[in-house]
């Protein structure tokens, strides 16, 4: 938990459970999770509706938490349609049709599903801007539901005298493309495995 100016407090309490009153609307709440300071991995958490006292319990499943252990709490419903972050899934996306051959490729373009079914499809375009500039944008696959669309970074704005690449370069030997879920690892331009991948995203 953090303090209104950002800051975490040394809090060594404690937490037996969390109880929200007054909580009629929390009613059909089936997911909790906390996330500790420095971690992006879900730590589960039980919920349970008391009807009788209109509240909602989330107790940890492990004994000897801290309140200083909990960076950010979350929870909600399926199914009123919300966003689970406590899915290990909630962020990832598969490729529509599979992991695609780039051998010989200087650009593609990707439809991406998302795994847990919540958010929308996105479209990905990877594709060589000059040479040894690799160029990664998305868009929503279907525009029409978005009132914002998202913004691209201008291309005249990456400073870069290089020419476009020869016929022999390829995104093959810049990056690999993996799916299930949908990652994109660059590759290290110096001969060794000691090296690969530079970046993942």
């Amino acid at each position: 938990m953090q303090t209104s100016d950002g800051n975490k407090r040394n809090q060594p309490h404690t937490i037996d459970k969390i109880v929200l009153v007054n909580a009629a609307d929390l009613n059909e709440t089936n997911f909790a999770c906390y996330f500790a300071p420095n971690s992006l991995v879900p730590q589960i958490m039980d919920t349970m509706y008391h009807p009788e006292k209109l509240a909602l319990s989330i107790t940890p499943r492990t004994a000897g938490l801290k309140i200083g252990d909990i960076n950010n709490l979350y929870y909600g419903s399926t199914l009123k349609g919300d966003l689970n972050v406590c899915n290990k899934h909630s962020f990832d996306y598969n490729i529509v049709g599979g992991k695609p051959d780039i051998t010989g490729l200087q650009s593609i373009h990707m439809n991406l599903t998302h795994m847990a079914g919540t958010l929308d499809n996105i479209t990905v375009y990877v594709g060589f801007q000059s040479q040894g500039i690799i160029n990664v944008q998305y868009s929503w696959t279907d525009k029409s539901k978005h009132s914002r669309q998202v913004f691209g970074v201008p291309l005249h704005i990456v400073n870069t005298t290089a020419s476009f690449p020869g016929p022999t370069e390829s995104l093959d030997k810049y990056l690999d493309i993996m799916d299930m879920p949908f990652q994109l690892n660059f590759k290290n331009r110096v001969k060794s495995g000691l090296f690969e991948p530079i970046l993942s995203l």
